[in-house]
């Protein structure tokens, strides 16, 4: 019957919310409209999301050339507190940005940083490498700022790290 149907509906919903991702043709604008309608729906269904995994899960779901704006976000903002729509206002500043490096040819190289540190209890070295994607771009000024970020993004998370 009728509580058989919203329990469909509602699990249904939440592999919607599972399988959520951004095409990089949609646009920004889009995907939030349509994130916020899901969170929006499973809320009415009884579902709720934290402000944190919402935000993580709107992250996760751009495209890759937002990979890097992504894990500054998450490095510079606390994410269980910031709301959506801060969220998609920061995002907003750089979508300008990604479209002229999602629509030219780019320069791209991997940089891999490793940190050693080593464990007090055990004196065994531990290795964390992480990982960041740069890319030249024409706009000396914005390569500087965005350089900045990746190391900022870099160094807020050896500091967590330890």
């Amino acid at each position: 019957g009728n509580k058989e149907s919203k329990k469909m509906q509602k699990t249904i919903l939440k592999q919607h919310y599972e399988n959520f991702y951004a095409s990089s043709q949609e646009g920004l604008d889009k995907t939030y409209d349509r994130f916020q309608k899901l969170i929006s729906q499973l809320e009415i269904h009884g579902e709720v999301i934290s402000q944190e995994d919402a935000n993580l899960k709107l992250l996760r779901s751009l495209p890759s050339a937002w990979n890097n704006i992504a894990l500054i976000m998450r490095n510079k903002f606390d994410l269980d507190t910031l709301s959506m729509d801060d969220l998609y206002n920061n995002l907003k500043v750089y979508e300008s940005k990604i479209k002229i490096q999602s629509s030219s040819s780019l320069n791209s190289q991997n940089v891999a940083f490793v940190s050693l540190g080593n464990s007090s209890s055990t004196n065994e070295t531990v290795n964390t490498a992480y990982s960041v994607s740069a890319a030249s771009f024409k706009d000396q000024a914005y390569t500087t700022s965005y350089a900045d970020d990746v190391m900022f993004s870099f160094f807020s998370n050896q500091s967590n790290a330890s």
